[in-house]
């Protein structure tokens, strides 16, 4: 493998409680123009998942699993991980790299894409 510090993964986001529904969907389609109507419809769906969508678990259960496979392997990079459109935003997680280490090399992979 190249020389990297760090391992990104990049996602879509989702909502993780009923509250989030709403904001999610609201920052999904800002600048777009949709109708709250249209909204509250869509909303409607994460009733049968209790207001959760199951992406940001998939990513967590994604990035255990990425930090195994690199123990396993002898490296020792810091897993990151950031969304398009919920928490932990991506923005965030790119200030908080800055802040915190060099941004010298790293490598993306991107779990889904809109």
């Amino acid at each position: 493998m190249p020389d990297y510090d760090a391992f990104l993964l990049v996602s879509f986001g989702g909502p993780e409680s009923p509250d989030d529904v709403m904001p999610f969907l609201e920052n999904v389609t800002r600048g777009r123009g949709v109708p709250r109507e249209r909204l509250a419809e869509v909303a409607r769906h994460y009733d049968a998942f209790g207001g959760v969508s199951p992406i940001n678990e998939q990513c967590r259960d994604l990035l255990a699993a990425i930090g195994k496979d690199f123990a396993a392997a002898g490296l020792d990079l810091p897993l990151y991980w950031g969304n398009r459109n919920w928490h932990p935003f991506l923005a965030d997680t790119a200030a908080h790299r800055a802040s915190t280490r060099s941004a010298t090399s790293l490598t993306t992979r991107v779990s889904s894409a809109p």
